[in-house]
């Protein structure tokens, strides 16, 4: 169990901005930018603005990741590192994280633990499963 809290929201790239975002009343609704939204009948969304995956993973592992991945490990990161385990995880067997799979195009890489590399590196995992379970099976 991580006794952390990460978030990467519309408000906020990390859990004091978004909280103070959310205490001042601030909305996450700004133009569309991630396509182009002219022939749209609605052209605002609560898109995450200014995020930087940099920060969290190296480059090359940036362009591989979706987006929705490159947050969900700066969320994990950042939970991590506010409860204290950065660099004191237990064995690899023992870790892993279940994610549930709500893109609407197939991604390109799902985010793993190491645990994975144990066992038949090249297998690939169903939708929604990440990493391996509680005894350390992929």
């Amino acid at each position: 169990m991580v006794t952390g809290l990460g978030l990467v929201t519309p408000v906020g790239n990390d859990v004091d901005s978004t909280w103070q975002a959310l205490l001042a009343g601030r909305s996450g609704a700004a133009p569309i930018t991630k396509f182009d939204a002219s022939n749209q009948q609605v052209r605002f969304a609560c898109e995450v603005k200014g995020f930087d995956p940099l920060q969290y993973i190296d480059r090359k592992e940036a362009k591989r990741y979706d987006l929705f991945a490159q947050l969900a490990l700066a969320a994990a990161h950042q939970a991590i590192t506010q409860a204290g385990l950065e660099g004191h995880f237990p064995a690899a067997e023992r870790t892993g994280t279940r994610t549930p799979r709500r893109h609407p195009r197939p991604a390109r890489r799902t985010v793993s633990t190491d645990c994975r590399t144990r066992r038949n590196a090249e297998r690939r995992e169903p939708a929604g499963r990440v990493g391996c379970d509680h005894r350390g099976r992929v």
